[in-house]
């Protein structure tokens, strides 16, 4: 039976537990730790409301619900409204010198996800001392509902990451953590989310290091407008007002299974392949409280300044493959221009390429089909995942007063959950793949995989990732001095055309990549002497 632990907070006393880690240590764990009121009844789309105390000792034990979300492999309804909660794991929550606090935002398109143990278990990062959190936060039409009107103006799930981020700057130290040096980071849309809090003023001061993987605000799918989709939405469930202070109501009286159904069938029809998302942050100046004030597209040329790491995956599109079809295949054949979105787009222009110079510069003389699938995956994970990290990468080179640190991940030498998933056995690193190395899953029980042996370059991949995420957040830069583990010095960009970059592979090795807009360019160039 685990030993309970108990600590002390601004709103009460928790009862957290003792768990023996794989790994062959002890921490503590303290789950399902509410942050925010619950968002119910009246509160649903509203901000986040500030957490009442509560009498007593609370457990802590159990995870809190996940937001209510559709489960992508049964198409059931799971989670609950109720889901402001938060995990926090230490190994002691008495020690020497408070510790460095790492805040995980995790990602799933903001539709899917939750910071439980089944994706994001805490065994390898607290084996080099630090306090790890992990959140839940409104997703989908719950937490991005945007009517572009004061009643609903989106952003609400970004707002409850804020919100959990000030419950840290209150209350970590009661668990050993250091409230002056948190660091924040995320993959995937959550990535772009710790990119969005990074340059949003309603952030600022709340943390004070960040790590982008796989997402940031310059990428073309992470800001849309879901005006469009709300208005759809509202129709599908049998309300065609043009009035939001009448259909927020309206939304407000709809069963939470019918409305988190219906929100998928508001989607963009190309969503898949243009990277649309229907719910996701939006641009909310007219909210008294802005996360995103202006466009992100011109947010993110201002730099983040605080020291950054940001990167991607060498073959990100990977993971994709699993919603392609070849229908999917003949329609971007058919008209290589749909498979672009508005952000796309104005890239092409601003590169004075036509969607057939652009396919050109991938395909060649090749139709598109799933026998070139290959062909697809670069360009797709060229244009929703490096342009936007370029773009990222270009500003922090010119504009930012701290060092920013480029990652391109490329080990594929141990089972990956997404190409499992895609049903894909393609070389190269998929979306998501880095992630298996900072966190343990229990997914890996639900699949039958094995966990990393000691002494295997799967579990030598892990030990560096953790020692270079962990070092970040300690002090500021990944590499401290080189040694047996980390023998290559990882250095930060200092070029707008060409990065510097720390490949991650079964070799660590420092390389240069050329920029996604001189690799346009150049291509254009060859292109024009054909």
């Amino acid at each position: 039976m685990s030993e309970s632990v108990t600590v002390n907070t601004c709103y009460g006393f928790l009862r957290g537990a003792t768990q023996h880690s794989f790994e062959g240590y002890d921490y503590c764990a303290f789950k399902g730790i509410p942050y925010a009121k619950p968002p119910l009844g009246a509160l649903r789309f509203k901000d986040p409301v500030p957490l009442e105390s509560w009498s007593g000792v609370r457990d802590a034990s159990e995870f809190g619900e996940m937001c209510c979300q559709l489960d992508p492999a049964s198409r059931c309804v799971m989670g609950s409204e109720d889901c402001l909660y938060l995990n926090v794991y230490v190994k002691c929550v008495k020690p020497n010198i408070p510790l460095p606090v790492m805040v995980w935002i995790h990602g799933g398109a903001f539709y899917y996800g939750s910071g439980d143990d089944l994706l994001y278990g805490p065994d390898y990062l607290l084996r080099k001392d630090i306090v790890l959190v992990t959140i839940n936060y409104r997703l989908g039409v719950l937490g991005f509902l945007n009517f572009e009107d004061k009643v609903a103006t989106g952003n609400q799930g970004l707002k409850d990451q804020i919100m959990a981020l000030r419950w840290v700057q209150k209350n970590i130290r009661n668990f050993g953590g250091d409230h002056n040096n948190v660091t924040i980071f995320g993959e995937s849309a959550g990535g772009v989310s710790v990119n969005h809090l990074a340059l949003s003023p309603l952030a600022e001061g709340l943390f004070h290091k960040a790590i982008c993987q796989s997402g940031t605000a310059s990428i073309n799918w992470s800001c849309t407008s879901s005006k469009e989709s709300a208005f759809k939405l509202c129709k599908i469930l049998g309300n065609d007002s043009k009035d939001p202070k009448d259909l927020i109501e309206f939304l407000r009286t709809v069963d939470l299974k019918k409305l988190v159904e219906c929100q998928h069938q508001a989607r963009h029809p190309g969503e898949k392949i243009q990277s649309i998302l229907s719910f996701s942050p939006c641009i909310d100046n007219i909210s008294k409280d802005s996360v995103i004030p202006i466009s992100p597209h011109e947010a993110y040329k201002r730099g983040v300044h605080v020291p950054f790491i940001v990167g991607y995956n060498n073959r990100e599109g990977i993971f994709n493959l699993r919603y392609i079809r070849q229908r999917d295949y003949d329609k971007l054949e058919e008209n290589f221009e749909s498979g672009f979105n508005s952000i796309s787009i104005d890239l092409l222009k601003e590169n004075n390429l036509t969607p057939t110079d652009f396919k050109r510069l991938y395909y060649g003389d090749e139709k598109i089909s799933s026998d070139n699938a290959d062909k697809f995956v670069e360009w797709w994970s060229d244009l929703n995942f490096v342009d936007g990290v370029h773009r990222t990468l270009k500003v922090q080179a010119t504009s930012s007063s701290a060092p920013t640190y480029f990652y391109r991940f490329c080990y594929d030498d141990a089972p990956s959950i997404t190409k499992i998933l895609a049903n894909s056995s393609m070389p190269g690193a998929s979306h998501f793949d880095e992630v298996q190395y900072l966190f343990s899953m229990k997914l890996y029980d639900t699949l039958n995989l094995k966990r990393y042996e000691k002494g295997s370059k799967s579990y030598r991949i892990m030990e560096q990732m953790t020692e270079l995420w962990t070092n970040f957040a300690k002090y500021g830069r990944p590499t401290i001095t080189t040694t047996d583990l980390i023998p290559t010095y990882w250095l930060p960009i200092n070029n707008d055309k060409i990065f510097r970059a720390l490949n991650i592979n079964e070799y660590l090795m420092m390389e240069n990549i050329l920029s996604f807009e001189e690799r346009l360019q150049y291509g254009r160039h060859i292109r024009n002497k054909l």
